[in-house]
């Protein structure tokens, strides 16, 4: 692959739709495994409860740190469309919802690794350019 290809390919904003999911909470256990997920539903359009950029939540995790769960779906809807939560994952699992590894959730939404790297990718280099 040439540099003009691989330019093209982190400066151009990848485009996303994720499918809402009821009843899982999706299992971040690292901090980097939460950070590839708030990016990826930053690009969704998705917002925090209280309405911040998922970039903008990326500190949350140190609030529950290996239980960190983060939950969005249709049934959602009650603190608004296009909204997620994080929080412990026990929380969510008494509120019937089932921890799903964050692997698994991607692969539910077609989102293959390679797509997960150009996501990243796309992050890192606007993070450079602004350094």
């Amino acid at each position: 692959m040439n540099k003009m290809t691989d330019k093209t390919k982190t400066t151009k904003k990848p485009e996303l739709e994720l499918i809402p999911l009821d009843g899982i909470a999706i299992s971040a256990p690292t901090q980097d495994v939460f950070k590839t997920l708030m990016r990826v539903f930053e690009l969704d359009g998705r917002k925090a409860l209280r309405g911040f950029l998922p970039t903008e939540c990326v500190h949350v995790w140190e609030d529950n740190r290996e239980r960190t769960c983060v939950a969005f779906g249709d049934e959602m809807s009650r603190i608004g469309k296009g909204k997620f939560t994080v929080d412990e994952q026990g929380v969510y699992i008494e509120n019937g919802k089932t921890p799903v590894p964050a692997l698994l959730f991607y692969e539910s939404q077609g989102l293959t690794q390679g797509r997960i790297e150009e996501i990243n990718e796309w992050y890192d280099s606007r993070m450079r350019a602004s350094a």
